[in-house]
């Protein structure tokens, strides 16, 4: 009798204007992170503080708390498969962080306040310094670095050429993220 009563009431069922598997999903802090949510630790990796002091553009120095991710270089990816032998002779780790100091070089002469970030895995092309995620400008520049739909309707990956071959170089990211600007 008790469990005819629980089933009658089906928890399993979503309710009306219920969208998608995690309908009753919910956030939660990452019990492993540092800090507060969402804050980043309180120090940099040693090696990690080296590489962005080095940085000709580095995103320890952006005057405000927020920026936006629209490029990742892992180190082994490439736009023009002439290059393919090429990656396979460099680290990976430094060969991303000369794509994104050249990409963010790039930005910078297309007018763009562009900085870097290199951590121990991949680096990180940033543009603008925002105060606040509702800055009108942040808005702005999420929707310029947003990948467009392509034919399929999936997002056709933006490029940019390298001013010197002009031929494509650089991915950016399908959809730029706001991020928190890390600090010494």
């Amino acid at each position: 009798v008790l469990f005819r009563s629980c089933l009658q009431d089906d928890p399993i069922t979503p309710p009306p204007g219920a969208k998608g598997p995690l309908w009753r999903a919910f956030l939660t802090p990452n019990p492993l992170t540092v800090g507060k949510r969402g804050q980043h630790p309180k120090r940099l990796d040693p090696f990690v503080r080296k590489l962005n002091e080095e940085s000709q553009f580095s995103l320890l120095e952006c005057p405000a708390p927020i920026s936006v991710r629209v490029a990742t270089f892992s180190g082994s990816s490439t736009y023009d498969p002439e290059s393919f032998e090429e990656i396979k002779k460099e680290k990976r780790i430094i060969k991303a962080l000369y794509d994104a100091e050249d990409l963010a070089a790039a930005l910078k002469q297309l007018g763009y306040d562009a900085y870097t970030f290199h951590d121990r895995e991949k680096s990180y092309v940033t543009v603008g310094s925002f105060h606040d995620v509702n800055d009108p400008r942040l808005m702005k520049t999420l929707r310029a670095f947003t990948a467009p739909k392509g034919a399929n309707g999936k997002p056709a990956p933006k490029t940019l050429k390298d001013p010197r071959t002009k031929k494509s170089r650089w991915v950016f990211d399908p959809q730029p993220l706001p991020i928190r600007v890390p600090r010494l």
